[in-house]
């Protein structure tokens, strides 16, 4: 059960993370942090999932959790895309 709390925590974390960014900007952004702590918390209910053998976390929780390293993935190529057209 702490295992599973420890994973909404990181869900919650995300939306913290969100907000304090967003008011900052004075816009709404999704910050890099964001993603990690969806990764984070996405991957410990996975794993709950299948210590609780509960197909419907396990199915949500591993597709939602593809988005996410896919996001991740995404953020970095284009920062790194960035970085290179600075360097030029």
């Amino acid at each position: 059960m702490g295992f599973g709390l420890g994973a909404k925590r990181l869900f919650t974390a995300r939306f913290l993370v969100q907000g304090i960014s967003s008011g900052r900007a004075g816009q709404g952004v999704v910050p890099m942090a964001f993603w990690c702590f969806s990764m984070g918390g996405g991957l410990m209910t996975l794993v709950y999932g299948l210590a609780k053998r509960e197909p419907v976390i396990i199915l949500g929780q591993g597709l939602a959790t593809l988005i996410y390293v896919r996001n991740i993935m995404l953020i970095v190529k284009n920062r790194r895309r960035a970085s290179k057209t600075l360097d030029n």
